[in-house]
């Protein structure tokens, strides 16, 4: 069953034609081929303070898109409710031009650490840390966390639109 041809003209859903006696077309969208959920929010328009040597719990507002309503701007937790494997991606960057001790970021899913990276903060030095996980479609969910030790509190980098520090995750389709 050899595919002759993708109608790739309408850019914004493309068709794949049905061969071997089918009649239509699918869309990638219909055959089940969308990453969703998925959702992406940056501190664009905060101002977020962490204090010296404390795991905190990181709330962006700011969304970009949240294809499901599933993440929630007002405890930072992703909860799909679809069930399935997901890559979560976070940086941080912290507006502090002195060099300090150690920066980190961390996933935590359900409240357990699941991915983290540290590193020596050099002039808005990023960390950024990713994972891939399964959620049951329930009840599970993902939240981003910071430490710094600069000795005294330290502000997330939220400039350029929030471009410098994100939080995001979609369902990998296929897994």
């Amino acid at each position: 069953m050899a595919l002759s041809k993708i109608d790739g003209t309408n850019l914004i859903a493309p068709t794949i034609p049905v061969s071997a006696g089918g009649t239509g077309s699918a869309t990638l969208a219909g055959a089940g081929l969308v990453n969703t959920p998925s959702f992406e929010v940056n501190p664009s328009g905060q101002t977020i303070n962490i204090s010296n040597d404390v795991d905190t719990v990181v709330i962006f507002t700011n969304e970009i898109y949240d294809s499901d309503s599933a993440y929630d701007t007002s405890n930072g937790r992703f909860t799909p409710q679809t069930a399935g494997k997901y890559f979560i991606y976070a940086r941080i960057t912290y507006n502090k031009t002195s060099d300090f001790e150690s920066i980190r970021c961390d996933i935590k899913k359900n409240g357990t650490l699941v991915a983290s990276a540290i590193d020596r903060n050099f002039y808005f030095t990023s960390v950024g840390v990713y994972t891939t996980q399964i959620f049951n479609g329930s009840s599970d969910y993902v939240q981003l966390l910071t430490q710094q030790q600069s000795g005294g509190t330290a502000e997330i980098e939220t400039g350029g639109g929030g471009a410098r520090c994100v939080f995001g995750a979609y369902r990998i389709i296929g897994a």
